[in-house]
């Protein structure tokens, strides 16, 4: 009996510690994203029009290392800290999808985590043709606090709305 339970409680855990994986590709990321961060439109623009404008805007907003500076309290002191975040953006297109991915990496590697190759996912925007002049547009993520206005960009370039850079956290 307690065998069974020591048992149980250590699947339970490992099980748990999964979760708390990075995903590790495009399809683990988009599986794991919660429902009020998944956005899914249809614009009045052809498929090819969107492809293009993302793979465009993406490659001139996206495809940036940004500098993050900051004050780390150390008891009744604080220490200036600097992290250089290279931001990848990977464009994907053919004539029935076109997906972007977005990759964040700010240099942590090890620990418990496994940060895949390029860094964490903090956005995934799969594209597909609904008709002539209509595109189905799903965006993944953005939601968190750092990451909304990479998001709220893309949205805006999708739906021609705005061509402007969002600003980088």
């Amino acid at each position: 009996m307690i065998i069974r339970l020591a048992l149980a409680v250590l699947i339970g855990g490992i099980a748990g510690c999964a979760q708390l994986m990075y995903p590790q590709n495009a399809a683990e990321y988009r599986a794991r994203v919660t429902a009020p961060y998944i956005e899914k439109l249809e614009v009045k623009r052809p498929f090819r029009t969107v492809s293009d404008v993302l793979k465009k805007k993406s490659a001139e907003c996206l495809d940036v290392s940004v500098d993050r500076r900051w004050r780390e309290p150390q008891g009744q002191y604080s220490i200036p800290r600097q992290q250089t975040v290279r931001y990848r953006p990977a464009m994907q297109a053919t004539a029935a999808k076109a997906e972007l991915q977005v990759q964040v990496d700010d240099g942590t590697r090890g620990g418990m985590q496994n940060v895949p190759e390029g860094g964490m996912y903090i956005l995934v925007v799969d594209v597909y043709p609904a008709g002539s002049d209509r595109t189905r547009v799903e965006i993944y993520g953005g939601g968190e606090y750092f990451y909304k206005a990479v998001a709220q960009g893309v949205k805006n370039w999708v739906t021609g709305s705005s061509t402007a850079c969002p600003a980088l956290p």
